[in-house]
């Protein structure tokens, strides 16, 4: 009866056990929030391109915790937005995928609230809002 009773504790701390991990690390994401662009840095000519969070086309990134992407800007007076998803792939690498195409790339944070970007024509940055 002894062994029973332990052997039944034992399946319990069994089950019982920590098994979020996955669901713990993409909610304490340091890219969860939404974030501004604020420079982009053209690499084939190194001109630099500044905007300011109250520019009326200024791009916007939203990363939720539950895996969504929203990104939104304003062109010739209209407003523009795409939603998706979006995977920690590990090492800072990202999964972006918007409709049929998916990316990955690697955001380097300068600071919690500061990031960058290379898509290899521009280095974007980024400041949470």
């Amino acid at each position: 009866m002894k062994k029973f009773i332990l052997l039944i504790i034992a399946m319990f701390l069994i089950s019982c056990s920590d098994n979020d991990d996955d669901n713990n690390s993409i909610e304490s994401d340091k890219i969860i929030g939404e974030w501004y662009l604020y420079k982009d840095i053209d690499l084939e000519d190194n001109s630099v391109e500044l905007y300011e969070l109250s520019d009326s086309d200024i791009e916007k990134i939203t990363f939720s915790s539950n895996g969504i992407l929203l990104i939104s800007f304003s062109e010739e007076g209209l407003n523009i937005s795409f939603d998706g998803t979006w995977v920690n792939s590990g090492s800072d690498n990202y999964k972006l995928t918007l409709g049929e195409e998916t990316i990955t790339l690697k955001f380097t944070f300068i600071s919690n609230d500061e990031m960058k970007t290379n898509d290899g024509d521009y280095e974007s940055y980024y400041k949470r809002i």
